[in-house]
């Protein structure tokens, strides 16, 4: 049901996709090697996703036959700290300029959003996380939200596209809609649930996926 860069997963322990930001699995691999720290794709049923193996290491078992233990993350250049500072000043700062550095910063794809200018004299200091900086241009007004595209792996600057009803393509088995979940079993179906979906006419905004063996289930958050 589910393969890492060609190697079966036995187990998704967690597989977070928020409505803004990267997302995050937490697997175990049917393999007798590590997968290599470095670019890939993770595929659960229909759905594709490109990211990083960020961190690889034999689960403990005390019965032996130890697997990896991946954590797979998309956009996770965000999360690294800036080697430098960022200075601009001197005369008219676009935002294409500042993403344009600081994407080659992180090593992270990205589709440029519309241009628009930031104040004159504006920057960061070394050592703050690249997403820090993503933060401070969305609280200037200079970029609405960003996301990771789980399809491609850049990161986009827009909200989740509306996808429509996913119904037909999961069961709801458990609801609290006080917190505005739902626990829905899926078969193979998986895209239909990324945000932007809506379950009971009720727009997706994140989900949490599990997988076990052939059950495949996510928690899906309408806030």
């Amino acid at each position: 049901m589910s393969d890492l860069g060609g190697a079966r997963v036995l187990e998704v322990h967690s597989g977070h996709v928020p409505p803004a930001g990267g997302f995050l699995f937490d697997l175990s691999l049917d393999a007798t090697t590590l997968p290599a720290l470095a670019r890939t794709t993770l595929t659960i049923g229909d759905q594709s996703f490109v990211g990083t193996v960020t961190s690889a290491a034999f689960d403990d078992n005390p019965k032996g036959g130890a697997r990896p233990r991946v954590l797979f993350e998309g956009g996770a250049g965000w999360g690294i700290s800036l080697p430098r500072l960022g200075q601009y000043g001197g005369g008219p700062l676009r935002l294409s300029v500042v993403l344009r550095d600081l994407a080659g910063l992180v090593g992270e794809p990205y589709d440029a959003p519309a241009d628009v200018l930031l104040p004159e004299s504006w920057g960061w200091p070394a050592g703050v996380k690249g997403w820090t900086v993503l933060a401070d241009l969305q609280d200037r007004g200079a970029i609405p939200t960003w996301r990771v595209d789980p399809t491609t792996g850049r990161t986009r600057f827009d909200a989740w596209p509306l996808t429509g009803p996913a119904d037909a393509t999961g069961r709801v088995m458990r609801r609290n809609l006080s917190m505005g979940r739902r626990t829905v079993g899926l078969d193979s179906r998986v895209a239909a649930w990324l945000p932007g979906g809506t379950v009971e006419g009720v727009t997706i905004r994140r989900l949490r996926l599990r997988q076990t063996g052939s059950m495949l289930e996510v928690e899906v958050w309408e806030r």
